[in-house]
């Protein structure tokens, strides 16, 4: 009978080997077999084969997922991980059979693409030697190393204030003379920074927050004004970076807002099936 089989997940996939590293390296699951039109992997004695198909684009909703004990402490977990996070049910709904996305989860999938974006830069200044990262280009900030210390003190300072604080500038006791440095404080940056935007619906854009600049001077903002400037400041100061990177003799990638949808598809989740399926809101994971 059926019922005393084992069952087996199937989840489509455009590219298994590219998507293996996640399953594997970020999921922690063992490949249990492969060949040329699958790979199959042990999900706590529940095959998943993540089978190769000629065309895929992410489904709206949970197609495979976990139960776990504790849902905040997975999705920090993930979040470590650099996994991109998204929300169903509540923060998406269907409109004449199509996703429709709320104000909130747009800010949210602009963010991810920040990530992506800040992720790329880091990975090609990670090439440059120590004296190239802080040689003196002339730009607005003197060197690589000093426009990514400047970009992330930007998203601390930014962060505070959506705390109620107005701090005069970064902490005295911070240390981002090294790019492994920038690369650690900008990740627990992302993680508080991840679980304020996982908080946020459509009404909470609107909020009003009072704050001062570092100068000291009174200022009030909607949510999502400032949400939307810290995404335009750190798109400027990558370009700024890439310029650098150039005149240093290093190749620059590609951080292109379209560039993203590409790579992750139109939702704002990989093309592929990979993040879109473990990726997703773990309450939905039944």
């Amino acid at each position: 009978m059926i019922a005393e089989g084992t069952p087996i997940a199937f989840v489509p996939c455009r590219d298994p080997a590219r998507s293996r590293p996640f399953y594997e390296e970020m999921l922690g699951l063992e490949l249990m077999a492969e060949d040329e039109f699958a790979l199959t992997f042990d999900a706590g004695g529940t095959p998943v084969r993540l089978t190769r198909v000629p065309a895929h684009q992410p489904a709206p909703y949970t197609i495979f997922g976990w139960e776990v004990d504790d849902l905040g402490e997975a999705v920090a977990e993930l979040g470590k991980r650099g996994i991109p996070l998204d929300r169903f049910g509540r923060e998406r709904t269907l409109d004449h059979g199509g996703p429709r996305m709320t104000r909130a989860e747009e800010i949210r999938q602009l963010y991810r693409y920040n990530r992506w974006a800040n992720r790329r830069i880091l990975e090609a200044a990670s090439g440059l030697t120590e004296a190239a990262l802080g040689r003196d280009l002339g730009s607005s900030f003197p060197s690589v190393l000093a426009t990514l210390a400047h970009t992330i003190a930007g998203d601390w300072i930014w962060l505070r204030r959506w705390a109620g604080e107005s701090p005069p500038g970064t902490p005295a006791d911070w240390d981002l003379s090294s790019l492994g440095a920038v690369g650690s404080k900008w990740e627990e940056i992302e993680t508080e920074r991840s679980a304020l935007l996982d908080s946020l619906d459509d009404e909470g854009l609107v909020r009003e927050v009072a704050y001062r600049s570092t100068e000291g001077r009174p200022y009030t903002s909607r949510m999502d004004q400032m949400l939307r400037h810290v995404v335009n400041h750190s798109t400027y100061h990558r370009g700024q970076v890439v310029t650098m990177l150039r005149q240093l003799g290093a190749t620059p990638p590609v951080t292109d807002l379209i560039a993203y949808y590409r790579e992750m598809g139109p939702s704002g989740g990989r093309r592929d099936a990979a993040p879109g399926v473990a990726a997703r809101e773990p309450q939905a994971t039944g």
